[in-house]
């Protein structure tokens, strides 16, 4: 009996805990959302889906069984709640979704080293027109602090990622995250394929991000 009520306090205690981990995703971009902690392979369970929460009708969804796909139209924040059931309608587990929905036109500052006086200097040269390369990056989190995601940064890190941070601001909407990337790539393939890579180890939609 008190094995049972140790496990039930500290079942409590997790879910009291829960992080709050923003997922990016860009306006009129389809994504699917799938439980990260459930992931039996059987049909013996009841999918409980809510109704996005956040600006009425800012995203448009679809409930497949246990995914749900979501495409923002307008920009925000927005919270999708999971409960599962058996087929006894007993929840046996619960999970949140938290989506920060922005447009390609939002601001962004990214982390950089100052330039000294002597490079801020214009220098009178012929300009050249240089056509440059697409480069891209991979969004892998959003996280409302910047100590998470100095933590997540130096796990990639760690794991052998080319990982950096991004300040994100949306002054109108009073929104402020810090963006977690890796990489800046030529090879949009060679992005893909570690996308791919992280997306299994981590659960989350990561997407790529073309650097301008």
């Amino acid at each position: 009996m008190k094995l049972i009520k140790i496990f039930f306090i500290m079942l409590v205690i997790v879910s009291c805990q829960e992080k709050q981990i923003w997922q990016e995703i860009e306006i009129g971009k389809t994504i699917k959302i799938e439980s990260n902690n459930f992931n039996l392979e059987n049909n013996n369970y009841i999918y409980n889906w809510s109704k996005p929460i956040g600006i009425d009708g800012g995203v448009e969804y679809l409930i497949q069984h246990d995914k749900i796909l979501v495409t923002a139209k307008t920009p925000g924040e927005y919270k999708i709640e999971l409960t599962i059931e058996n087929l006894s309608n007993k929840i046996v587990h619960k999970e949140s979704f938290f989506l920060n929905a922005i447009a390609k036109t939002d601001k962004i500052e990214t982390q950089s080293i100052k330039k000294t006086s002597a490079e801020n200097k214009k220098i009178e040269t012929p300009k050249k027109v240089i056509k440059s390369k697409t480069r891209y990056t991979i969004q892998v989190a959003s996280w409302p602090n910047l100590d998470q995601a100095v933590k997540d940064k130096e796990k990639l890190i760690s794991d052998g990622y080319d990982a950096y941070i991004e300040k994100y601001t949306n002054e109108e909407k009073n929104i402020l995250r810090w963006r977690v990337r890796i990489g800046n790539f030529e090879d949009q393939n060679l992005a893909s394929k570690i996308k791919k890579e992280l997306s299994n180890k981590r659960g989350k939609d990561i997407w790529i991000d073309k650097i301008k």
